[in-house]
């Protein structure tokens, strides 16, 4: 039997195992080997050992698969084409028929301020230990080891159901072009171009190490996209097209309340906090794409501004959604089951005098910008923005694509793949890459996770049932996310608490770029924009506080005024109870209650143990660069010049494309 061997210095493997001179087979084998196991990857390696904190390689015919390659050169953009999508061009005229133009605002604020306050300390951290699987180390060595697996499943389960949940609302948005074709003929077109390409084409596109460069066009893309359709939206205010000057008679009325919904205008804005949350999911993208970042610089800028620069141009887009279309519009998208119908407008407050006269399917959502322009009566104008937000909407899902992957592997890649326990012997395979140095078997099992499935769903829309899961699956994942980021506000103020206790021991050159408290500090090289200002971690602590209030309360404000009902309850709380469930179930399995603390980190005053944490994750640091080092040089890609491994530092590119 072969013994497998370990591979953490690339020892060369031949095909009997012994560590001698690697066979090389003729070059038509290497070609068949290279082309069949591309995409799948090899059933019949050497998988080599390796030990917490490795990543374990296979090799292939004398071809070693290691980590991800650091490649991503412009952080800023990749994170906006994550941003930008679903959330604030559908979602948004949700929130404005449920609490008006003013509730609309208030929410995006509220949601905007809390966001740029939970992601500006996870930005220094990550600025610091730009690492993969970042977030759920940073709980792991500051907060709770078994609570850092449950954040990494969470982020997986976001981004996976997000990935799906943007398929489906791509069959939705393009019911606009169909409505008067047969139900066969219309899905049929859907099945084949949006449920079964569509995917297709987003998993080759992230197989095949090309999502940099798409997602870079792209993000470039739906910034002039948000420039083009604010500045459209202020032309149609002010009279452009066959309809008259709309000026701010929409905007005089300010908050409102949607009564099959909330019970007053306060609760109206709790109810959508929740649904404006959607739309800031991916501000925390840039710690997914930190490990594979070319530009330490490129990545500190993404890490500071992507949030604050959300929140603007989020707040600006919403204030002109309110001034051109009126909050009962019967055509805006509904909230939960609630669908307006010609027979309905009355009782949904959705007023059917100011639909649009030209759109006969009354059973369609349409994004707040598309209303708008069939008001001005601009001829094909609403197509192509329905093309448009269609646009948006499939560079989303090949975001959240990515990031599933990522978060995937790097809760996996650790784990072994010898290991007794069948569970993590599979796993494992998520912790691999392929020819690409990409995780292949993570990226399709985040496609297929949901993809697979939920997007069928919409076939059978109108069916109660049908509904309510859907319902119930993406309201976990907006909890998912926020939950991950309560976990790390709590993360960094605990990390603060930690360095500040021991303040005196970080004084020594080793130690002194964590030293925030030591005047002219010069090592520190990098820092956020609310800790420059002085603002954490208070700030943190507003994210902490929001997270909980988003997840426990806010999510319930839709019954405050009403009987609750197993489907509400289990919308709300699906996603809290699964937390803790996963959580209290890690604790048994690891046996938490031999150990001192449960496995909770205690932040003592003894230096030893907060050096120990930052030297791990040092450490981490060291092994993704070095082994993009041997990855460069193994795929015949010499480095530019030495890495330089201070990520505090402006440094060079590091590696080539």
């Amino acid at each position: 039997m072969v013994e497998p061997v370990d591979t953490r210095h690339k020892t060369p493997v031949n095909s009997r195992g012994d560590g001698g001179d690697p066979y090389v087979p003729p070059q038509y084998l290497k070609l068949v080997a290279r082309f069949g196991f591309q995409l799948l990857g090899n059933p019949f390696v050497h998988y080599q050992s390796s030990t917490p904190g490795r990543f374990s390689c296979v090799t292939l015919f004398g071809f070693s698969k290691p980590s991800v390659l650091t490649y991503l050169r412009h952080s800023k953009m990749i994170a906006v084409s994550g941003i930008v999508g679903t959330g604030i061009f559908v979602d948004s005229g949700e929130i404005l028929g449920i609490a008006g133009p003013g509730g609309a605002l208030v929410a995006f604020a509220v949601v905007g301020l809390s966001a740029v306050a939970a992601m500006d300390g996870h930005a220094e951290m990550i600025g610091l230990f730009p690492i993969a699987n970042a977030k759920v180390k940073f709980v792991e060595e500051f907060v709770d080891k078994d609570l850092a697996g449950v954040v990494g499943f969470a982020y997986w389960y976001t981004y996976a159901m997000g990935f799906a949940s943007i398929i489906t609302t791509t069959l939705e948005l393009s019911d606009y072009w169909y409505p008067n074709a047969s139900t066969h003929t219309q899905n049929t077109i859907q099945i084949i171009l949006l449920y079964i390409t569509q995917p297709l084409i987003l998993v080759g596109i992230n197989l095949f190490r090309v999502f940099g460069i798409i997602e870079t066009v792209g993000g470039i893309l739906k910034l002039l996209m948000v420039l083009g359709v604010f500045i459209l939206l202020i032309c149609i205010n002010v009279g452009v097209g066959r309809g008259s000057s709309i000026g701010g008679k929409y905007f005089t009325d300010d908050f409102q309340v949607l009564q099959d919904v909330a019970m007053n205008r306060g609760a109206a804005v709790c109810a959508v906090i929740p649904i404006a949350a959607y739309a800031f999911v991916g501000v925390e993208i840039v710690s997914a794409v930190a490990v594979e970042a070319r530009h330490p610089r490129d990545l500190h800028n993404a890490a500071n501004y992507i949030a604050p620069f959300t929140t603007v141009i989020y707040l600006l887009l919403v204030l002109m959604f309110g001034f051109d279309v009126y909050w009962k519009n019967a055509k805006l998208p509904s909230f939960y089951e609630i669908r307006p119908t010609q027979n309905q407008n009355t009782r949904y407050r959705r007023d059917s005098a100011y639909t649009p006269s030209s759109t006969s399917n009354s059973s369609i959502d349409y994004p707040v910008v598309v209303i708008a322009a069939l008001h001005a009566g601009i001829e094909r104008l609403p197509s192509f923005l329905v093309g448009a937000s269609l646009f948006a909407a499939v560079s989303a899902a090949n975001t959240a694509l990515y990031v599933a992957s990522r978060s995937l592997y790097g809760v996996t890649k650790d784990l072994e793949w010898n290991s007794d326990n069948l569970l993590e012997r599979l796993m494992s395979h998520f912790g691999i890459t392929n020819d690409n140095n990409v995780p292949h078997w993570a990226i399709v099992t985040s496609a297929v996770a949901f993809g697979s499935w939920i997007p069928a769903l919409h076939f059978a829309k109108g069916h109660p049932n049908v509904e309510a899961l859907q319902e119930i699956l993406s309201t976990v994942g907006t909890v998912g996310c926020v939950f991950v980021w309560g976990s790390q506000c709590l993360a960094f103020i605990r990390y603060r608490q930690w360095l500040k206790k021991n303040k005196r021991h970080l004084e020594s050159d080793r130690w002194k770029k964590y030293n925030l408290w030591l005047q002219n500090n010069e090592q520190i090289q990098f820092k956020t924009i609310l800790v420059a200002g002085g603002f954490q971690p208070f700030a943190a602590w507003v994210g902490l506080i929001f997270s909980f209030l988003t997840v426990f309360l806010f999510n319930t404000a839709s019954w405050w005024h009403e009987s609750v009902t197993l489907r509400k309850f289990f919308t709300a709380y699906a996603g809290p109870i699964a937390i803790v469930l996963l959580w209290s179930g890690l604790k048994v399995k690891n046996h938490r209650w031999n150990e001192d603390g449960w496995g909770f980190v205690r932040l003592g005053s003894d230096p030893t143990y907060v050096t120990n944490a930052l030297s791990r994750l040092e450490e981490c640091i060291e092994e993704e660069t070095s082994n993009n080092v041997e990855m460069s040089s193994f795929r015949g890609h010499p480095t530019e010049g030495p890495v330089n491994t201070d990520h505090n530092a402006h440094s060079p590119t590091r590696f080539p494309n």
